[in-house]
């Protein structure tokens, strides 16, 4: 079975986590081939060039899509794949021609969010309606995605994210970052792990941090973004630490207490996962896939979004309750290794390729 990849780009995300995740373990199945086309070479997840496949990066001229979609055509046209597996809108787009005139399926995972006024009139919903029309099977992260895209059930399916557990290994020592970032032994760390985006809601977490009256408790806002730079600006406190976009995430989350994603629309999200896997207590906002995740006040606490007084109350009580965080943190944990693992999620894409090659 031949399966050829194709996403925008590699940079640093939630969506191309879980694309390199799969890869990883898929590309080791004896029946399966890959190739990969990414319209960016700007790669973060270096590991990728460790595999044994072909990457080819297609790199637009002046935004001109039908140059880029004749490259797409031949280079896929050449490698002859059973499956085209897209994981965007851009991609998909690309892969839909040589689909439709061919016997290659298509299937696409360009569901990873959770939009709350879907308009498919508009501009995006118009491209993503072609793209749910064309696939021959829309694959989303999360059912809320598919509730708020309204796609059609008979040709879409869920497929959760999942968490590789081998992540945990080589953390660096936790006195190492903490010094590293000239935290006390005894700070007290809320982290969020998200890029700046409209999408996620940086500014509830900013206002909490800003109305905390503790100098023990650090806000670590770890990711980047067209937003950082005007909210680093606006929210100038000590207690709070831009850091960016960061290879050694899983180190930070490991000295954090509590775990933070506010957002105004989510599929299944990795950091939320991250948060879990590591048993430490998360709050997020109450929205999209969240809940698929997240049982209230028994692996994590759901809280009203675009509320900075709820996420503060939220985080005082973790803080006062340390007995009730920790168990929070325990099944936070065995969520994610019972439902959520890589294996499982590698699974259901292997028997979602198989059962739509035998149609």
């Amino acid at each position: 079975m031949k399966i050829l990849f194709t996403i925008d780009s590699l940079i640093s995300g939630g969506k191309q986590r879980r694309f390199v995740e799969l890869l990883k373990k898929i590309n080791l199945f004896e029946d399966i081939d890959c190739m990969v086309i990414c319209f960016d070479r700007d790669v973060h997840y270096k590991e990728i060039f460790d595999l044994d496949v072909e990457i080819k990066f297609l790199i637009r001229k002046n935004k001109n899509f039908f140059s880029s979609l004749n490259k797409f055509y031949k280079i896929a046209k050449a490698y002859a794949p059973d499956i085209i597996h897209s994981w965007d809108t851009f991609s998909t787009l690309h892969a839909i021609p040589i689909s439709v005139f061919s016997p290659i399926k298509l299937i696409t995972s360009k569901i990873s969010d959770t939009p709350n006024n879907y308009n498919k009139f508009s501009k995006d919903g118009f491209y993503s309606e072609i793209c749910f029309k064309f696939s021959d099977l829309v694959l989303s992260n999360s059912y809320a995605g598919l509730n708020a895209y309204n796609v059609s059930r008979h040709k879409s399916e869920v497929i959760h994210n999942g968490f590789n557990f081998d992540r945990l290994n080589g953390i660096k020592p936790y006195s190492f970052i903490k010094n590293s970032l000239n935290l006390h032994e005894e700070s007290i760390i809320i982290t969020m792990v998200a890029r700046f985006s409209a999408d996620k809601d940086y500014e509830v977490f900013l206002e909490a941090a800003n109305k905390n009256k503790n100098e023990n408790i650090i806000f670590l806002c770890v990711g980047d973004g067209i937003l950082k730079e005007d909210l680093e600006k606006k929210y100038k406190n000590k207690s709070i630490l831009f850091l960016g976009d960061r290879d050694d995430v899983e180190s930070l989350i490991n000295i954090s207490d509590i775990g933070v994603l506010m957002t105004k629309g989510e599929g299944i999200s990795n950091a939320i996962m991250e948060f879990m896997a590591f048993k430490k207590p998360i709050i997020a906002s109450n929205v999209g896939g969240n809940s698929e995740l997240i049982e209230n006040k028994v692996s994590g606490i759901l809280i009203d979004s675009n509320d900075a007084t709820s996420l503060m109350h939220a985080i005082k009580y973790l803080l006062d309750n340390p007995i009730h965080a920790k168990e929070i943190g325990i099944n936070a944990y065995n969520q994610i290794k019972t439902k959520f693992s890589i294996d499982k999620m590698v699974n259901e894409f292997y028997k979602k390729y198989k059962r739509i090659i035998e149609r």
